[in-house]
């Protein structure tokens, strides 16, 4: 069920179902989050954006950071093309996107990072090395769902 509610967000633009997934990442909500700054999202690549019309990280990191009551900025972007996650191996997933994303912005100290599924934390790690490496001292990431591999890092 998670999971044809978040392709059709994610894949068909289907705005409606951000509050959903926003109140699933809302339960997740716990003390990591007290003393964020602020709210970003993963930047995603131009195709996906002509595809579906919206940033749908960005719709939901927007309901997240309101619920906290912190902004939601954009922080970082794609700095070269990468391929689909969805259909890779775990260990090629990790190639694709290292050093794919870049600051944009010199971050709060405070991050919390919204993303839609965590699969091999290779998105969620990519940014938050960006988010570091232009001076955010903690990045948190929190996704409405959990995609387990069989080289899915032990939480």
């Amino acid at each position: 069920m998670v999971r044809t509610v978040i392709h059709r967000f994610k894949y068909s633009g289907c705005r409606s179902l951000a509050s959903p997934l926003a109140e699933l990442i809302g339960e997740l909500l716990h003390p990591l989050c007290d003393g964020v700054d602020a709210v970003t999202w993963v930047s995603p690549s131009p195709d996906r954006l002509r595809r579906t019309g919206m940033d749908h990280g960005a719709v939901l990191a927007g309901l997240v950071a309101a619920r906290l009551g912190r902004p939601a900025v954009p922080m970082t972007v794609r700095v070269r093309r990468t391929l689909p996650q969805m259909k890779l191996d775990p260990g090629v997933r990790r190639t694709n996107l290292a050093g794919a994303f870049g600051a944009i912005i010199c971050p709060p100290e405070q991050v919390l990072v919204v993303d839609d599924v965590f699969t091999t934390g290779s998105t969620a790690s990519e940014t938050a090395r960006a988010l570091k490496a232009a001076g955010a001292e903690r990045v948190v990431v929190l996704s409405a769902a959990r995609s387990f591999t069989s080289e899915s890092p032990a939480l």
